[in-house]
């Protein structure tokens, strides 16, 4: 029985499944990958090979290193002073909050907390000088976005793990593609939404007080202590290139043991349920790809491109893909495992292989703005948080980011496509 076909069928619906259910789609990946790869004779091996130890490492790391920052209160009290030292002009807050966030993500260790903590702020912020709150929202998460790819985070580090482990080993290459394409395609998209929302109107509805940037309190002398051990870690990696996982592993035992945070914290409220993704999604993943139902989709996504729109293609699919599941889990791997003979059918070369890597991770990224996705779910709650929406409102701004989402996911891919030829 020729299980290529099935075991894609499976795979899409594991999506589809853990997304109805809520089901953690790495509990439901592995336990489908043991079946399916005992009904189709693939070893134990090929299974375990399916977990990237690289970016499992890079994921444990920047989660701990983070937590710290957050369970000290560090981050949060640093956003605050940092944002309140900025011009307060309502016409450019949207803009302001796209360049802040997108640099505050660059710093590595912050790329998954911008979205968390920041919002909070900016849409804060924007309330009290009467600038387009809905505008500050969408430019905030998309500024995030656009700094997702940082050379100093895990982001940029795990898809040059997984593409190194597709045979794409020339990284001094992919590193410029993955991170500027993405970042140009991020600001135009920026720019597009900032004249749809409008956001060079300002807004009375929600002008309020912000206690949250009055008579901030001054550091502790532990939070002092993490604010140093945060610069620390960025120049620490850069100077190094030790592991980024292994990096936010070392400050985060050397907060620990000076006492900065709780480890019960650390380790409790890191993100345990997105490790379990990608390391189950990676597993089904390699089983698919040896039953051979990735050849299949490879051959889909060649049939329906051409050399000069399959990286359009690749990053629409992978938008869509990301704004129900997680970026690493399941369009980076799955994707990138298609590209080398996707291109190789359609006559390309190594290039047009580095362009369609590029679209893929950053369509993945975009695709994240959905609320039913990692950043989308953040914002909308800071949103709700800050803005108190009834029933309604609250119903229509869901339904408004789903829109965005889809719409940025293909509008996205097809600017990647041309972004990405200014950098091979």
């Amino acid at each position: 029985m020729d299980l290529s076909l099935i075991s894609l069928a499976i795979l899409v619906l594991v999506i589809v499944v853990s997304y109805l259910t809520k089901l953690n789609i790495g509990f439901l990946a592995l336990a489908v990958a043991i079946v399916l790869a005992r009904v189709g004779g693939i070893k134990d091996s090929v299974m375990y090979g399916g977990i990237n130890l690289n970016v499992f490492w890079t994921l444990i790391g920047i989660y701990f290193f983070g937590q710290c920052l957050t369970q000290s209160g560090t981050l949060s009290l640093f956003t605050k002073k940092l944002i309140a030292k900025l011009p307060l002009k309502a016409e450019f807050w949207p803009i302001i909050c796209f360049v802040f966030t997108m640099l505050f993500a660059f710093l590595g260790p912050t790329t998954i907390l911008a979205l968390t903590v920041v919002p909070l702020i900016t849409i804060e912020i924007a309330g009290y000088i009467g600038a387009n709150v809905e505008c500050s929202m969408f430019m905030t998460m998309f500024g995030g976005i656009a700094g997702r790819m940082t050379p100093l985070g895990g982001n940029l580090a795990g898809q040059l793990a997984i593409a190194e482990g597709e045979g794409f080993t020339d990284l001094a290459a992919l590193t410029p593609v993955f991170l500027w394409s993405h970042v140009l395609t991020c600001m135009v998209l920026g720019v597009i939404y900032y004249f749809v929302f409008r956001g060079y109107k300002k807004d009375q509805q929600y002008v309020q007080e912000v206690e949250a940037l009055k008579d901030l309190p001054a550091f502790t002398k532990k939070q002092w202590f993490c604010l140093a051990c945060m610069f620390g870690f960025i120049f620490f990696y850069a100077f190094t290139q030790w592991h980024i996982g292994f990096v936010g592993i070392l400050f985060a035992v050397i907060m620990v043991a000076a006492g900065c945070v709780d480890q019960k914290d650390v380790i409790d409220k890191t993100k345990w349920s997105t490790v379990v993704m990608v390391a189950g999604s990676g597993i089904l993943a390699s089983v698919v790809q040896a039953l051979g139902g990735i050849t299949i989709l490879a051959n889909l996504i060649g049939w329906l491109g051409t050399l000069p729109t399959v990286a359009a293609i690749y990053g629409g699919v992978s938008g869509v893909l990301s704004m129900f599941t997680h970026a690493m889990s399941v369009p980076i791997p799955i994707l990138f495992a298609t590209i080398e003979e996707t291109i190789q059918s359609l006559g390309g070369s190594q290039m047009d292989m580095y362009r369609c890597l590029a679209a893929v991770g950053s369509g993945a990224y975009i695709g994240m703005t959905c609320p039913m996705s990692l950043a989308g779910a953040n914002v909308f709650t800071c949103w709700s948080t800050v803005v108190n929406p009834d029933a309604k409102k609250s119903q229509k701004m869901f339904s408004k980011m789903l829109l965005f989402a889809i719409i940025s996911a293909i509008l996205g891919g097809i600017i990647n496509n041309f972004t990405t030829m200014l950098f091979v």
